[in-house]
């Protein structure tokens, strides 16, 4: 089940949703590849007509920019194929292009993604999705 949650920046109130988790229509990979960049899509089309894949883990993440310090959603996939090879996507920060990564800090201490400052709070919750 999924979750989520909204941010105001206090400084320019710039609001900003985030969808958590996943939900019973994400049962099989089939079902969540269209989240992904279409290289990507690609890319596990390729793998999976050639190799099996294990130890799939998919879910909304937040992800941050480490340059920037801000945060980003993004669909997380992440399986083991071939020789123990992981698949992951790459994704980069839609401001300054660099790479992001999953977020490792609490969502209200990154900056604001218009203004920079690091005044985020809570704006709302979102419900449990399914």
């Amino acid at each position: 089940m999924g979750d989520g949650v909204g941010t105001i920046c206090g400084n320019c109130e710039h609001v900003s949703e985030y969808l958590l988790g996943v939900g019973m229509l994400y049962s099989s990979i089939d079902r969540v590849a269209h989240l992904l960049p279409k290289g990507a899509q690609r890319l596990i089309a390729d793998i999976r007509s050639k190799q099996e894949i294990t130890q799939v883990d998919y879910a909304h993440k937040l992800y941050e920019c480490p340059s920037c310090d801000t945060t980003h959603p993004r669909f997380y996939l992440s399986f083991r194929y071939g020789e123990n090879q992981m698949f992951q996507p790459d994704y980069r920060c839609g401001d300054c292009w660099g790479p992001l990564r999953v977020a490792q800090k609490d969502i209200f201490s990154y900056r604001c993604r218009k203004c920079g400052a690091r005044q985020l709070r809570r704006e709302f919750e979102i419900c449990p999705w399914d």
